[in-house]
Parts: structure tokens; sequence; C-alpha cells
């Protein structure tokens, strides 16, 4: 398998796991917001886990494109021969 397929899963696991914790944090916020009370501890927590997994996935896809472009832009430059 090619490494710039490699990165996109990697980039495209990496956001599905951020589900698991962006939703849990705003529900807390929202939650907390509407009856009015303090917002749970772990809530900024799952936050910042969730945000840190997207910045990782944008990476990982950004990485990928980037291997993908200079393969594309090699292969074409073997082919003028």
């Amino acid at each position: 398998m090619k490494t710039e397929v490699k990165h996109f899963i990697a980039g495209g696991i990496l956001m599905f796991l951020s589900t698991l914790f962006i939703p849990q944090g705003i529900s807390d916020f929202a939650g907390a917001a509407a009856r009015g009370a303090a917002v749970p501890p772990g809530s900024g927590v799952l936050l910042a886990i969730g945000a840190v997994l997207i910045l990782a996935a944008i990476a990982l896809f950004a990485r990928g494109q980037v291997l993908r472009h200079r393969a594309r832009v090699r292969g074409a430059g073997q082919r003028e021969d």
C-alpha cells in the first residue's frame, strides 16, 4: 500500500475517533448553559482531545496530499524521456 494512502486512512480514523469526544463535550457545555449550572470538569478535556485529533487528522490528510503530489510530479518528469 502506498504511503499517501496510509496517511489518508489514518487521517480518516482520527476524524472518526474525534466524533467520540467532541459531541460529548459540546453536550456537556450546552446542558450546563440550559440548566444554568456549572460546566462539568471533564468537558474541556473532551473538547481538547477532540480538537487535537482533528488537527492531527488534518495534518495527515495534508501530508498524504503532498506525498501524492510529489509522486505525480516525479512520475511526470520520468515520462518525458
